[in-house]
């Protein structure tokens, strides 16, 4: 990574040094032996991956249209200075256009380099992001389905402790009424047996 941001320092805006230094750290401490921790995944990584990948996209094809430009470019100054001096300044021209051109190439080509190696860092972690929220989901969608169970359970639970609280009640009722028509039986006959 930290080739990475000196290559983009050493180009002049490919890639975007400062903001990539920013979230390396973030990046680096949502992984434990090379997975991402599950507990650190979230939607907004994998949109902030998404944003990185295209950014880096468009800096690679930005390198593409500086080094055709840069190409132009030489090639008029070439045949600007090749006409304008002669045979032999021309020589010399040619050959320091050339140098400047294969030194720019390079600087160029190393720098796209660095870009698709980016990308493909960014495309795997942004693979990685994306399964682990799937895994995440199936979890949250296993827990929903036990929380679900446990409610219904829960309700059924409920309707029978009501049914037993009426069936208690009732029953006190019905031990009530016997309770008070036995005694009314016993002060009926002793009535009939005092004063009859």
């Amino acid at each position: 990574v930290e080739e990475c941001e000196r290559g983009d320092t050493a180009r002049n805006g490919i890639g975007g040094g400062a903001a990539h230094s920013s979230r390396r750290a973030h990046l680096s401490s949502g992984a434990v032996g090379g997975r991402p921790d599950l507990a650190l995944c979230s939607p907004d990584d994998a949109s902030h991956h998404r944003a990185e990948y295209n950014r880096l996209h468009r800096s690679y094809r930005s390198a593409l249209v500086r080094f055709h430009h840069l190409h132009r470019s030489l090639v008029r100054a070439r045949m600007h200075r090749t006409l304008a001096h002669g045979e032999q300044s021309s020589s010399r021209v040619r050959k320091s256009a050339e140098r400047n051109m294969i030194r720019s190439a390079r600087s160029v080509t190393e720098a796209l380099e660095r870009t698709a190696e980016r990308l493909a860092a960014e495309v795997e972690r942004s693979g990685a992001t994306l399964a682990s929220l799937d895994e995440s989901s199936k979890v949250i969608e296993s827990t929903l389905g036990e929380g679900k169970q446990y409610s219904s359970e829960v309700s059924a639970a409920t309707s029978l402790l009501s049914l037993l609280k009426r069936r208690a009640w009732t029953d006190a009722l019905l031990v009530g009424a016997a309770l008070l028509l036995y005694i009314l039986v016993v002060l009926y006959i002793l009535k009939a047996r005092l004063y009859g």
